[in-house]
C-alpha cells in the first residue's frame, strides 16, 4: 500500500452516512459503487475526526489508533469513493504544498488544422510556467505548424494521419519531465488550472489528474445546451475515476500525467479513434494506479458550431463503445443495475395490470431483503427502504436513458407491434430528461432541453450500432444485472 503524506486530509463523500450498527460497532454506508464499512469504535472516532478537519497524523493521534492503521483505513476510504483526498495544509489554506512544479511539465498538443487556435494555447500554456510544448501535426494541410513554432512550441510531425492517440504517442519518446500534460487545441485553460492538477500528485500512486472541461458560452441552442451538458463535462464533484464508478472516465481534452505510468502502459492505443483516452484510463486503473478528477481546476473546449459537427462527434463517441467492449469486457453496458430492479420497470411498464401488481410486490421484497443486507445497522429498516426506493428510481432513469442511447432500433421495431412498447418509448423520452431538466435547470427552455436531448441521444445509439456491426458483437448493448439485494457485505474495518 502506498502511503499519503501525513498531512492529508480527506473529505467525506456528502452522501456518506456514519450510523449506530450493532455491539458498539459503526457503519459508513456510501461511495460508487454502493458499499457498507462496519467500524469498530476506534475506526468510528478516526472518521469523525477526519471529518471534522483533521489530517491524518492528527486523526491518528487524537484517535489513538497507529499511523498505518489509519493510512489503511484512508486509502479504503479512497478506494471505495466514501472520500477524498485534500493535500493543502490546514495552517496554509490556499497555499500549494505539491513537490511537483509547472516546470516538472511538459505540455503535448495533437493537431489536425488548428491554425487559428494553436498559437494562444501553446503562448497560455507557457505563460502557466510548463518547461516545453510539443505541438504533434497529425497531416494538418493549414499554417498550424507555422503558428505553433511562431508561438515557440517544437512541432513534430506524424507520418500520415494516425489520430489523436497515435499522434500522442508519437511525444512520448521526447518528454523528459515527469510530468506531461496531453492537451487538445481546442481548449483554453483559466486561472490556476494546472496547481490543483500538481497537487493530486502528492499522493505517489498516482499516475493522471484531469481538470473539469467546461463548454464555452458561444449563444445559440447547441452553445446553450453543450454549456450545460457537455459530455466533456464531468461536474463539479471531485473523486476517483474507474470503471462503473461514479466518475467512470475522463477524457484527454486536459490531461496530467505520470509519465512513466503512460510508457509502462504503452501509451495510448492508436487503433482507437475515439476512446483512446478511456481505454488509457481504464488501463491505469486496472494496473492499480489512481486517477483523480479535480474540477477545482477548469479548462474551456470550444463546442461544436453546427447541428451536423454536434451529430457527428456524438456518433463518433458511440462508435468507440464497441472497440472499448473488446478490450475491456463489461465495462461499457448501456445499464448497470440490480436485476430485480430491471424487473421491476419490465414489469410495470409492459406487463399490464398483473405487471403493476408483481412490479409493487417485487419492489417491496427487495426493500425486505435489503434490511438482511443492512444487518449490521442497529436499525436497517428506514435507510433500507429508502436506500430500495431511491435504488428502483436510478435504475428506471437508466433504463430510460438506454431505450434512445443503445435499443432505439429494437424499440422502434416493438412499437410497430405493441402499443405498450410506444407508451415506454415515449416515456423515456420525456421522463428521464424532464427530470434531468427539472434538477439541472439548465439556459435552455425544457422542450428544447429534451429535443436537444433525443438528437444528442440517437446520435449516440447510431454510433453504437455502427461500432457493434464492425466489431461483429453486441456486448456493448447488453445490460449489465449486478447487486442483487440477498447478498450480504461483510467489510468491516477495524
Amino acid at each position: 500500500m502506498t502511503a499519503l503524506p501525513v498531512t492529508t486530509r480527506l473529505e467525506l463523500d456528502p452522501a456518506a452516512q456514519l450510523l449506530p450498527g450493532r455491539n458498539s460497532y459503526s457503519v459508513l454506508i456510501g461511495g460508487s459503487p454502493y458499499v457498507m464499512l462496519t467500524l469498530k469504535p476506534s475506526a468510528a472516532a478516526v472518521i469523525e475526526s477526519l471529518r471534522a478537519g483533521a489530517d491524518l497524523q492528527t486523526a491518528a493521534a487524537s484517535s489513538d489508533v497507529s499511523t498505518p492503521a489509519v493510512q489503511r483505513l484512508a486509502r479504503r476510504l479512497l478506494e471505495t469513493g466514501l472520500a477524498e483526498p485534500s493535500f493543502e495544509a490546514p495552517s496554509q489554506r490556499g497555499a500549494s504544498t505539491s513537490t511537483h512544479r509547472p516546470t516538472d511539465v511538459t505540455a503535448v498538443v495533437p493537431v489536425l488544422n488548428e491554425q487559428r487556435a494553436i498559437g494562444s494555447l501553446v503562448q497560455s500554456l507557457y505563460s502557466a510556467g510548463i518547461s516545453h510544448v510539443f505541438v504533434v501535426d497529425d497531416g494538418s494541410t493549414d499554417a498550424t505548424a507555422r503558428s505553433a513554432r511562431d508561438a515557440g512550441a517544437t512541432v513534430l510531425t506524424t507520418s500520415g494521419r494516425v489520430g489523436p492517440g497515435g499522434a500522442r504517442n508519437a511525444a512520448l519518446g521526447h518528454v523528459t519531465t515527469r510530468l506531461a500534460l496531453f492537451i487538445d487545441a481546442d481548449t483554453l485553460p483559466t486561472g490556476d488550472w494546472l496547481g490543483p492538477l500538481l497537487e493530486a500528485f502528492s499522493d505517489s500512486a498516482v499516475a493522471a489528474a484531469a481538470p473539469r472541461i467546461r463548454s464555452a458560452e458561444t449563444g445559440g441552442l447547441i452553445g446553450r445546451y453543450e454549456y450545460a451538458r457537455s459530455p466533456l463535462d464531468l461536474g463539479n464533484r471531485r473523486g476517483s475515476v474507474r470503471p462503473r464508478s461514479r466518475i467512470a472516465y475522463v477524457p484527454t481534452a486536459a490531461l496530467l500525467v505520470d509519465i512513466e505510468a503512460v510508457r509502462a502502459r504503452g501509451g495510448f492505443d492508436a487503433g482507437l479513434r475515439t476512446g483512446e483516452d478511456v481505454d488509457l484510463i481504464w488501463r491505469l486503473a486496472g494496473a492499480g494506479r489512481v486517477v483523480r478528477y479535480e474540477p477545482s481546476a477548469e479548462v474551456f473546449h470550444r463546442p461544436r458550431s453546427t447541428l451536423s459537427k454536434f451529430v457527428t462527434q456524438r456518433r463518433s463517441y458511440g462508435r468507440s463503445a464497441a472497440a472499448l467492449d473488446s478490450r475491456h469486457p463489461g465495462q461499457v453496458a448501456p445499464v448497470v443495475a440490480s436485476g430485480w430492479s430491471v424487473f421491476v420497470w419490465c414489469s410495470a411498464i409492459l406487463g399490464g395490470p398483473f405487471g403493476v401488481v408483481a412490479a409493487a410486490g417485487t419492489a417491496l421484497v427487495t426493500a425486505a431483503l435489503l434490511e438482511r443486507k443492512l444487518d449490521a445497522l442497529a436499525s436497517p429498516r428506514t435507510p433500507a427502504w429508502t436506500l430500495a426506493m431511491r435504488g428502483h428510481w436510478g435504475v428506471g432513469r437508466q433504463l430510460g436513458s438506454a431505450v434512445w442511447r443503445a435499443w432505439l432500433p429494437v424499440a422502434a421495431v416493438a412499437c410497430v407491434f405493441s402499443r405498450r412498447a410506444r407508451i415506454a418509448v415515449l416515456a423515456a423520452a420525456v421522463v428521464p430528461n424532464a427530470a434531468e431538466w427539472f434538477e439541472r435547470r439548465p439556459p435552455v427552455n425544457p422542450v428544447s432541453f429534451v429535443g436537444m436531448r433525443l438528437i444528442d441521444d440517437t446520435s449516440y445509439c447510431v454510433g453504437v450500432w455502427q461500432g457493434c456491426i464492425r466489431q461483429r458483437s453486441v456486448r456493448a448493448l447488453l445490460p449489465r444485472l449486478v447487486n442483487w439485494p440477498g447478498r450480504r457485505n461483510k467489510s468491516r474495518v477495524d
